[in-house]
């Protein structure tokens, strides 16, 4: 008599390694297996990763906002109107404090005019953050336990020669940005993480990528003319400087800033001259094919792609929850 459990345990083992050795695809007699091919499209695969996580945490959500309508007798927009929207509240002074901050990207546009702007802005941020905390209420109240996993990190390959970084290389949170010096939002990004850097000097990391957009006149002069500020250890303050003033990033006015940062101007125009820089130029837009990115500025946090620019609100509150976990 023939132990028919074991013969169909056994065959079902061997069609499971009889699968791992298949190729998924062969071309022109090379094999690739999936792991191959998401390894030329990493982006793209984490995209489509990321959006199942999203879903099924929106699911979670749904669940419990249900659960609370039910228990208090109420749609889930009445519920979601009395508990967040109801108390979304934005005065005139966070106008103007936002005005003020971020006046240099609103490209000599009036506080009169650009007030309805920065109230959505305003309101929908703060819309954000107290549905975060209302959910978290609700997660406590039901006792929510949440075994999701998001997606796989993304493995961003270092610039073989050189790359530039500010941060201990131990700290728990690590962020590489791939910027163009003409890209507005590159800019606004870099001024909040400056911010954000002096917060959490033992607790970040940031690691600057160069992405050149085709269509960005002066970019990769600008980014030249850093990568030769940074052979004099200077590539932090000029990239400041260079932020500060992308609207002007011809020949001169790179020179002029190069004296704003105290470089030697000698060693810097030879520099340029000799395009010394082009090859860590080259190796960091190699790195920007591989991993498919396609706009700017593109951010990685702790290898987690962000499609939108982060808040520091978000940052904060991750280095926040990692420095305590790492304590623990």
């Amino acid at each position: 008599m023939t132990n028919k459990p074991l013969i169909l345990f056994l065959f079902t083992t061997f069609l499971f390694s009889l699968s791992l050795a298949t190729p998924s695809v062969i071309i022109n007699k090379g094999s690739f297996s999936v792991e191959d091919i998401d390894k030329e499209v990493p982006l793209k695969i984490y995209r489509l990763e990321w959006l199942k996580y999203k879903e099924r945490e929106s699911w979670i959500n749904r669940k419990i906002l249900k659960q609370e309508s039910i228990a208090k007798k109420m749609t889930v927009n009445e519920l979601l109107y009395q508990n967040v929207d109801s108390k979304i509240i934005v005065s005139n002074k966070e106008i103007e404090d936002y005005y003020n901050k971020y006046k240099q990207w609103m490209s000599g546009t009036s506080l009169i005019k650009a007030e309805d702007y920065i109230r959505k802005q305003l309101s929908q941020k703060k819309q954000i953050y107290i549905f975060e905390e209302y959910l978290n209420q609700l997660m406590k109240k039901y006792n929510v336990v949440n075994n999701l996993k998001p997606p796989n990190p993304i493995e961003i390959m270092p610039n073989p020669i050189r790359s530039y970084s500010k941060g201990p290389i131990d700290a728990p949170v690590t962020i590489v940005v791939f910027s163009d010096y003409e890209c507005n939002a590159c800019s606004y990004f870099h001024s909040e993480l400056d911010q954000l850097f002096e917060k959490n000097k033992n607790n970040l990391r940031i690691i600057f990528r160069h992405d050149i957009v085709a269509t960005h006149q002066f970019s990769k002069n600008a980014a030249i003319a850093a990568l030769c500020a940074g052979e004099q250890n200077k590539f932090w303050e000029y990239t400041d400087v260079l932020f500060e003033n992308q609207e002007n990033l011809d020949a001169d006015s790179l020179i002029d800033y190069a004296k704003i940062a105290k470089i030697d101007l000698s060693e810097f125009k030879q520099c340029i001259q000799d395009n010394l820089v082009e090859k860590i130029l080259q190796a960091d837009m190699n790195e920007v094919d591989r991993l498919g990115i396609e706009k700017t500025p593109a951010i990685f946090i702790n290898g987690h792609f962000t499609d939108s620019v982060p808040s520091p609100r978000e940052i904060q509150k991750m280095i926040d929850e990692l420095v305590k976990n790492k304590i623990k």
